[in-house]
């Protein structure tokens, strides 16, 4: 397995309440284009105001051409639904990786 490249993004809802609203509009609302390079993404409720969505990129430059799409995309999103939002980026490590499937 090679090493691939992530974007995490964590979103905390100043409202909890919205949040069920909030992830419906997401899954309605998906880009119908596969940005360039992505191999999967996963989404998490972590707690009732809080989200992790994780992208993971083939490449590096793939991965760094996505976030500034992201930025605006979540930025809209934040105004709309009440929410804070990070980014961060991060390489998965192949070593400690494991499919139980």
């Amino acid at each position: 397995m090679s090493a691939n490249f992530c974007v995490f993004l964590h979103i905390r809802y100043m409202n909890p309440k919205v949040m069920g609203i909030a992830h419906d509009y997401l899954a309605a609302n998906q880009p119908d284009k596969n940005p360039k390079g992505r191999l999967w993404m996963n989404s998490f409720h972590v707690s009732p105001d809080k989200g992790l969505g994780v992208h993971c990129f083939d490449t590096k430059e793939n991965m760094e051409n996505f976030l500034p799409l992201m930025k605006e995309r979540i930025e809209n999103f934040a105004t709309k639904f009440e929410c804070k939002f990070t980014m961060e980026t991060g390489i998965l490590s192949p070593e400690l990786t494991k499919s139980f499937e």
